[in-house]
């Protein structure tokens, strides 16, 4: 199955944006596929599901008046300057066959 690259955001509204449930988040990430927290409410993950099953699984956990924004990105074109960590990340996905 091909993998993708989807960048993850999140609009923390009616969730609160703390350690556990940045936590929890995480915890549901897992399982889908190899990720990265890049900031509070934003992550990358690389994975086989498809953007709604990233969607759905994330849904179970915020509420309702929360959002969140599921989008397929290139990572072979990418450009900034972030630690060292999420360039080597990010470049890894892009050399992927």
């Amino acid at each position: 199955m091909a993998r993708n690259l989807y960048a993850v955001f999140i609009r923390w509204v009616d969730t609160p944006m703390t350690v556990e449930n940045l936590a929890k988040i995480d915890k549901v990430l897992g399982p889908l596929g190899d990720w990265l927290r890049f900031s509070g409410g934003n992550w990358l993950i690389d994975t086989d599901r498809s953007s709604k099953d990233v969607f759905m699984a994330l849904a179970e956990i915020l509420r309702k008046g929360d959002s969140e924004l599921i989008i397929r990105v290139d990572p072979a074109d990418y450009a900034g300057w972030a630690a060292e960590w999420v360039d080597e990340w990010v470049a890894k996905k892009a050399r992927r066959p």
